[in-house]
């Protein structure tokens, strides 16, 4: 027995049919509860939504606070990049379908990791430079 694929009127009616269920199921809810129920019950649902939208607040936020991180600081970013891709070639979790990815792992690696030291040791001296020249400005 094959199935038919339904028309849009009859998705429509479906559609229709539960909205009303959800209706019917409302009342019924609002008629065995009586005000006091149906305020604790109308408070609780509010609390719950309160704490889902908080969750999210608090996510975003993080979201933002790394963004600005990696904007402020992108040698940290270096340094996070070169850290996972060391865990990954140490714990060996590649796929045998990519048997390459480790080796271009450890390329990425050898060719990133020295210019993270320079990038560090300019950073380390254009600091002494500037503690220099604030020094010798001050007296």
């Amino acid at each position: 027995m094959m199935l038919r694929k339904r028309t849009t009127y009859e998705n429509k009616l479906r559609q229709r049919r539960r909205r009303w269920n959800n209706y019917k199921d409302f009342f019924k809810l609002k008629r065995n509860l009586n005000e006091s129920n149906l305020f604790n019950y109308i408070m609780n649902t509010v609390e719950h939504e309160l704490m889902i939208l908080h969750a999210k607040i608090a996510e975003l936020e993080e979201k933002k606070r790394r963004e600005d991180e990696r904007r402020n600081n992108p040698i940290m970013v270096l340094e996070n990049f070169i850290e996972l891709k060391k865990q990954c070639v140490e714990r060996n979790s590649y796929s045998n379908n990519l048997p390459l990815a480790r080796k271009y792992d450890q390329e990425k690696i050898l060719m990133i990791e020295p210019v993270l030291i320079v990038l560090k040791n300019l950073l380390e001296r254009v600091l002494k430079l500037e503690e220099n020249q604030n020094g010798s400005l001050n007296h």
